[in-house]
């Protein structure tokens, strides 16, 4: 449950309490903030000197990891085509493409319980192999595949830096599907982490993105109104469709604009662009 969530990451951060835990306590009452009250991991004072207060529109935010804070795509070529390697794979130039069109796929299906997980994770690739007529143990090859995904920890453009700036302003936290000791793992290696009061992993709490199941126990931890609470992720199926099934607002984070017509209440291209919104 999101108690154990909590437990892992403070394990993690190897600290007792988090950083945020001496400043926001319980739901937050207010919208006007000091700026600088606490500084951010690694900085030596305020992020914002020159003004001492700052207007929220928000009291907390939600935020997607994969391909919003952490680049999933490029983590996902790296460890595919080291699997690959790793099972002596005839080379093929759109295996990668193809595996990842197959994955997300079913990572949808997944989102609308039409399969566990545990089926998943295997079935992605006992279907990729069937296509081109490999014979390859598609659980082992999950298990070297899903190892090496946890070696990769790329940020997305501006992540650090937003992450930085609304540290000192409001309670951080992420929401994310996924495999808990992957997202764990690659949430740290990023060095992340200490900016986040909690992350919340689907696997962690027995359900999935978009379902109320999941954003529920979510809601009853982060204790604000929902009117003060924002999601931004790069998913309309899973981010944006949970936000609006639960009554909070919506960031949709497109940066290619692939959607554009999706119902989110706000779109951003840039992570940049999430600050003000924020603020208001």
């Amino acid at each position: 449950g999101s108690g154990r969530v909590l437990v892992r990451q403070r394990e993690l951060l190897h600290q007792p309490d988090g950083p945020h835990d001496q400043v926001f306590c319980g739901a937050v009452s207010g919208h006007k903030r000091q700026r600088g009250a606490v500084p951010a991991p690694g900085r030596d004072g305020p992020l914002f000197p020159e003004r001492s207060e700052v207007f929220l529109r928000y009291d907390a935010l939600l935020l997607d990891a994969d391909d919003t804070l952490l680049d999933f795509s490029r983590a996902e070529r790296e460890a595919f085509t080291a699997a690959c390697a790793h099972f002596s794979l005839p080379p093929r130039a759109d295996r990668c493409a193809r595996y990842s069109a197959v994955n997300e796929r079913y990572w949808k299906l997944l989102e609308q319980k039409q399969i566990t997980r545990d089926r998943l994770v295997v079935r992605r690739f006992e279907e990729l192999f069937a296509e081109e007529g490999l014979s390859v143990d598609a659980a082992a090859f999950d298990r070297f595949y899903r190892e090496q995904l946890g070696n990769y920890a790329f940020c997305i453009e501006g992540a650090r830096e937003l992450l930085q700036a609304l540290y000192p302003l409001l309670p951080l936290y992420v929401v994310t599907n996924g495999v808990a000791s992957i997202q764990y793992r690659r949430l740290k290696d990023s060095d992340l982490l200490p900016y986040l009061r909690r992350v919340f992993v689907s696997e962690e709490l027995g359900a999935d993105k978009p379902s109320p199941a999941f954003f529920e126990p979510v809601l009853h931890e982060v204790g604000v109104e929902r009117s003060r609470l924002l999601i931004c992720g790069d998913s309309p199926s899973s981010d944006i469709r949970g936000g609006r099934l639960c009554g909070i607002d919506t960031c949709l984070f497109d940066p290619s604009e692939r959607y554009p017509d999706t119902d989110s209440t706000y779109t951003i291209r840039t992570l940049a662009a999430l600050l003000p919104i924020v603020t208001g």
